[in-house]
């Protein structure tokens, strides 16, 4: 994804990222859009799953697809259950519909459930998917 915009990515001994533009000599994060900024993020969570040897631990993703425009969104989702491949993935997203449909295409029935807050009460209701839906 946008491998001709940029050179690398660099964390230093002290935790900071350092994102290196193709023709910017900055090398700060201000240069990054916020979708760019989403994508290092996940890219930043499985590459930190993998050193630190916490592969099977579940991944909760909170709002993937807010701020992104559609080619990211769509790129983002596509992108989704190969980066995450034999993980348990939690996404808590507002965009209910493009979620929905992801999940319809990708995730076996069986293991995909929806959230949603009971207008009168402080309670959440956890509803298992009908693939006929």
């Amino acid at each position: 994804w946008k491998k001709d915009e940029f050179q690398k990515v660099n964390f230093t001994d002290d935790f900071k990222v350092e994102v290196y533009k193709n023709g910017e000599s900055s090398n700060d994060l201000e240069i990054l859009s916020t979708g760019e900024m989403k994508v290092l993020s996940f890219a930043t969570i499985k590459a930190l799953a993998k050193l630190s040897g916490f592969n099977n631990v579940p991944v909760f993703i909170d709002g993937p697809l807010e701020n992104l425009d559609k080619e990211v969104r769509n790129n983002f989702l596509e992108q989704l259950p190969d980066f995450f491949k034999d993980k348990q993935v939690f996404i808590f997203s507002l965009d209910s519909d493009l979620i929905e449909e992801f999940g319809k295409k990708v995730v076996h029935p069986e293991n995909f459930y929806r959230l949603t807050r009971k207008a009168d009460s402080f309670s959440t209701i956890v509803e298992q998917y009908n693939k006929n839906e």
